[in-house]
């Protein structure tokens, strides 16, 4: 096939930006966060169906794999620009992709377990000790009622923070401080349409002419800082944008429902009765197979329509828009 030579540099020059966007450290990453999903989810439903599970269906479960905290830092945007950071040693062994990607070791001592970066030791705690002096840095500073913002940090960043704190049993204390969450992936869309690449190294890259680490928790927290007030978002813009943290929680809580129910109405999907994406819905309003088999031997495709019209309790919309399902034993 013969292509013009205008588009032959077309297509070149798109391989050149779709490899340079792998080489990025926030790729990079995803790219790790995956590879962990799948190995958790084919070892699970192996367990559970056996290792044709894969093989022999459309319905993929993503079983949510939270990274642990290796990092945590912070810098106030505007006024003073102070900043906190510490190293958090992880509760689980670091795989060697991301000691690759991070340059981050953990080793075994017989006076505990130690943290290196490219062999330097580093002085790292135990996650509620991060967060409770992150806490104490918050009252010391003054800071109340303080917003945070991290660049993807709605499906990424603010997760994995609420997951962290629900298991140092800390909400409570960060709530008290944090009034909210912004991810300024969102903001930068509406500051910065149409731009091809919305990745942090991206956007730093084109607004300030320079690259930064962004393995680094302070440096990229800084190099954020300085994307917001290149793109002339000041404090109001990102308050307009801001959620709260129970929101973050009642995802999680969703997510997790929606992965332990899903697996259930994988017979559903395979038989025609409903698709990926219904089921999914299902799942997450806190619906399994059996619950549907009871409410169907009950009252039938009545009962069905009736619990699936009912108002949830997140937003009160019905639990789940469709009109009809059938089931069959």
């Amino acid at each position: 096939m013969h292509f013009p030579v205008k588009h032959a540099v077309s297509k070149f020059n798109k391989r050149i930006k779709d490899e340079s966007m792998r080489q990025e450290p926030a790729t990079k990453r995803r790219r790790l966060i995956l590879k962990q999903e799948r190995a958790q989810t084919q070892g699970a439903l192996e367990a559970l169906e056996g290792p044709s599970y894969a093989s022999e269906n459309t319905l993929t479960v993503q079983h949510r794999v939270f990274p642990h905290v290796t990092q945590f830092a912070v810098e106030e945007f505007g006024g003073q620009r102070r900043s906190f950071m510490t190293y958090v040693l992880p509760k689980i062994a670091m795989t060697a992709d991301a000691e690759t990607i991070t340059g981050v070791t953990v080793v075994e001592s017989p006076t505990g377990r130690k943290m290196f970066a490219h062999g330097k030791e580093l002085p790292a705690v135990d996650l509620s000790k991060a967060i409770n002096d992150f806490i104490n840095w918050l009252e010391e500073t003054g800071q109340s009622s303080a917003i945070m913002v991290a660049h993807n940090g709605k499906r990424f960043d603010f997760p994995v923070l609420m997951t962290a704190l629900m298991s140092a049993n800390l909400t409570t204390q960060f709530n008290d401080r944090i009034a909210g969450f912004v991810d300024s992936l969102t903001v930068l869309k509406k500051v910065l349409p149409k731009r091809q690449s919305y990745s942090q190294p991206a956007i730093y890259r084109d607004l300030l002419n320079a690259d930064y680490n962004a393995h680094d928790a302070a440096a990229d927290v800084h190099a954020l800082s300085e994307v917001l007030s290149a793109a002339e978002v000041g404090k109001q813009v990102l308050e307009a944008y801001s959620f709260s943290p129970s929101d973050v929680v009642m995802k999680n809580r969703h997510e997790d429902t929606k992965l332990h129910n899903l697996p259930s109405l994988r017979g559903l999907i395979t038989a025609g009765v409903c698709g990926v994406k219904v089921a999914e819905t299902i799942a997450g309003s806190g619906l399994n197979l059996h619950h549907l088999q009871k409410i169907h031997e009950r009252g039938r495709d009545e009962a069905l329509r009736n619990i699936f019209s009912a108002k949830n309790d997140i937003n009160g919309l019905p639990r789940v828009s469709v009109a009809r399902l059938c089931l069959t034993e």
